[in-house]
């Protein structure tokens, strides 16, 4: 999670896709040519990129993305999908084995690619963006979220954008009121103190 705060969910939801990829890819010629120690270090590689994005982040990203009204639907609902997905893995990795053998894992290779290409045209990045403009820029189906259209800028870059703005509307106004000089510091006169007059006297 700390890297997903400094690089971004969809980042790295893309590299760790990715990753996975490249040693699902490099445990096949080590099954075919029998290199165990191959075989052993790209599994391990595989569940450790796993472990670093696509299994927190979806968790993260879902929360930035959803309503808070629907958080609790959401949550149910992701849930099941991921236990749903893990039975179905375990059901047809016996059968998938037994018919590919040792090209097994170009199966999850695969996936892996498609899952990358899609989080690229798909998923938004969600980091230190209010929950409130992505649901809004982003409620209107599937769609493609690569381009400036769809880019909803950080927090403090929308903080920046709104000292802007205030400002133009305060350039703007001067300029209908018809004050368009700049305002510039007043030099303060020392006036020179003047002695109260002699008080007249009668005799």
């Amino acid at each position: 999670m700390v890297l997903g705060a400094y690089l971004g969910r969809r980042t790295l939801l893309m590299f760790s896709h990715l990753s996975m990829a490249v040693f699902a890819a490099l445990i096949v010629p080590g099954a075919v040519r029998n290199v165990a120690a191959l075989v052993v270090v790209a599994v391990f590689c595989f569940n450790a990129f796993f472990n670093l994005g696509v299994g927190p982040i979806p968790w993260a990203a879902a929360s930035e993305m959803t309503p808070r009204y629907a958080m609790t639907a959401m949550s149910a609902i992701g849930t099941g999908i991921g236990y749903i997905g893990t039975f179905a893995i375990g059901v047809i990795f016996p059968p998938l084995n037994n018919w590919w053998g040792n090209y097994t894992f170009l199966f999850f290779m695969v996936w892996n690619i498609i899952a990358t290409i899609f989080i690229f045209f798909f998923i938004p990045e969600t980091r230190d963006r209010p929950i409130e403009d992505t649901v809004r820029k982003h409620s209107c189906g599937i769609h493609f979220v690569v381009g400036k259209k769809w880019r909803v800028p950080p927090e403090e870059e929308k903080a920046d954008l709104d000292d802007l703005d205030q400002g133009v509307i305060q350039e703007e106004g001067r300029a209908l009121l018809g004050d368009t000089t700049s305002v510039t510091p007043v030099d303060i006169i020392e006036m020179p103190i003047l002695s109260s007059p002699p008080t007249p006297t009668f005799k």
